[in-house]
């Protein structure tokens, strides 16, 4: 998932600092708490990364208040970890801090322009904004370049300019960049997003969602337990569309993809689609629906099939 100017609102935030620009970092992450761009139900933390100090900010009573902790460094990437966080951004731009990005397991990276950021993260900022949150991650903030951004979706397009804010609001079916929602549905099909990467999910939800307004149906997704859920919600979390994420998707939570397809309270699902390719689980659905004598011989009509083959059959 490349970052293109988006809004971003985190739900979990980690910042990786050095000792010296430690005070100046705390302040201004307490302003960014403080203000109307902040999600009103997250976290940020704020680690130190020559004492292994942590930080943490959180919003209560409309006030930031805040907590520090001391770890080792294991210490430290297990907490960080456990922390789940939704964007990672590095200003410490050292082999240290290298190793916490990659092993941090985050939604998305931000670190400074370099061939490390090139790889492993979604965003790169320039030498100079080193340390300056609103300068190195414009996007955090509502005010980033957009007059009176206070939205945390996408932008209107020209051609629904007119419409008043009390029309935009009542409509709350207006989508800028997905699929509509059909309004008589006849049937349901159900997603199978990459289990151990964030990459390309959105990519994979926007051309899910025309698909099932051009099939004219719904959208199941499923994930393996509230782990999985968690680092999969995130992802609509740091762009701002946890609303499209409640209104399109009906999440299945169960350990098994076959409990989900076979129950005796499943749908029948018109298509079961897979975000990767021939993996052990794919194949062994599309054993079990052979079996079951639910998968078609015609590859154009076959139930199981990836989300590469419905953006090509988008085109």
């Amino acid at each position: 998932m490349k970052l293109n100017g988006e809004r971003l609102v985190p739900f979990c935030t980690v910042i990786l600092s050095r000792i010296d620009k430690y005070a100046g970092l705390s302040a201004q992450i307490k302003e960014w708490c403080e203000s109307e761009s902040f999600n009103p139900q997250g976290k940020a933390y704020l680690v130190d990364c020559d004492r292994n100090k942590v930080k943490m900010f959180s919003l209560e009573n409309k006030k930031a208040v805040t907590f520090e902790d001391e770890y080792s460094f294991f210490e430290l990437i297990r907490f960080i970890q456990k922390a789940k966080p939704s964007c990672i951004i590095d200003f410490c731009n050292n082999a240290m801090s290298k190793t916490v990005v990659f092993f941090s397991h985050a939604g998305c990276a931000i670190c400074q322009k370099s061939l490390f950021s090139l790889f492993f993260a979604e965003a790169g900022y320039k030498k100079e904004a080193c340390g300056a949150l609103r300068t190195a991650v414009p996007c955090f903030f509502n005010d980033s370049g957009k007059e009176d951004r206070k939205t945390n979706y996408a932008d209107i397009p020209a051609e629904f300019a007119e419409q008043t804010e009390e029309e935009v609001e009542k409509e709350e079916k207006l989508v800028i960049d997905l699929g509509g929602i059909p309004e008589k549905p006849v049937g349901r099909i159900l997603w199978v997003p990459k289990r151990t990467t964030a990459r390309g999910m959105w990519t994979d939800f926007k051309n899910l969602t025309y698909y099932a307004e051009k099939e004219n149906v719904l959208i199941d997704v499923h994930l393996k337990n509230e782990k999985a859920k968690k680092r999969f919600d995130s992802v609509f979390f740091i762009k701002g569309r946890k609303m499209d994420l409640d209104r399109y998707l009906t999440p299945i939570v169960c350990e098994n993809l076959s409990d989900a397809i076979f129950g005796s309270r499943s749908p029948e699902y018109k298509k079961i689609i897979f975000s990767f390719g021939m993996t052990f689980e794919f194949l062994k659905t599309k054993s079990l629906l052979i079996q079951t004598g639910k998968e078609k011989s015609s590859d154009n009509s076959a139930r199981l099939t990836t989300t590469k083959k419905i953006g090509n059959y988008l085109k």
